[in-house]
């Protein structure tokens, strides 16, 4: 049977600071070589699954469908900037997205959806985030931890998550494609 590579995440568009200091951001000289994520591919991920049989798709998506069932959308609130790894090797440059109960609820509840899975569970705490840029290597990273560093408080702008996805991903030579499997609505406010 053929493989499906998937994770569950909400498209991120129209957080329009953010990709203007992105922009710029890009256009610095750095030595080395830094991997930037297409605007037009940002997303929350909830949960990277990885490679699933073609036959679980189908139950996993009852099961994600049972779980998100009679979730309300939300604001996501993005601010700041950091990085993982470390200060002289960077791996991931990011844009926070602040926690709240909601947000951490609608992790909970994707978790429980992909449980059905039987999946290793990952104890590490959900750390929201957009992944901007993947570091390969840099000959000297301090100019770019400054810039980042400098954005610690930065505010760029709100987003209505409204819907849960799941995604396959292809990975390719030209960076990956993302193709919607599932997407599942939340419910909006009627006001």
């Amino acid at each position: 049977m053929s493989k499906l590579r998937t994770f569950v995440a909400t498209p991120v568009i129209d957080i329009e600071y953010l990709k203007k200091w992105v922009f710029n951001l890009r256009k610095q000289p750095v030595s080395g070589k830094i991997k930037w994520t297409n605007p037009d591919l940002w997303h929350l991920t909830f949960k990277f699954i990885g490679d699933i049989e073609k036959g679980q798709l189908s139950s996993l998506i009852e099961s994600m469908s049972q779980a998100l069932d009679g979730c309300n959308a939300g604001k996501l609130h993005f601010e700041g900037a950091g990085y993982f790894g470390s200060t002289k090797n960077p791996k991931v440059i990011w844009a926070g997205v602040r926690k709240n109960e909601w947000l951490d609820y609608i992790k909970k509840q994707v978790d429980r959806g992909v449980s059905v899975l039987d999946l290793f569970i990952d104890d590490r705490p959900f750390r929201p985030h957009l992944t901007l840029a993947r570091v390969k290597y840099l000959k000297d990273s301090r100019p770019l931890i400054e810039a980042v560093n400098g954005k610690d408080d930065s505010i760029w702008g709100d987003f209505e998550l409204n819907r849960v996805v799941l995604y396959k991903s292809q990975l390719t030579s030209d960076g990956p494609v993302y193709s919607e499997l599932k997407s599942f609505e939340l419910i909006r406010d009627a006001k």
